[in-house]
């Protein structure tokens, strides 16, 4: 099964910011934008409900 094209976005973050998330993503295992991807859609339904 094949995943929906995802499309690039831009985002305004300082370097010293996005390397501490990459180091903490590394470290778990985990892909930082994916982590970001799960950050957004907590967040959408956490608005729609207020």
């Amino acid at each position: 099964m094949s995943r929906p094209p995802m499309i690039a976005r831009t985002i305004r973050t300082s370097d010293a910011l996005w390397t501490a998330a990459q180091e903490v993503a590394d470290a778990r295992g985990e892909i930082l934008s994916e982590e970001i991807r799960k950050f957004l859609e907590k967040y959408a339904k956490k608005g729609a409900k207020v």
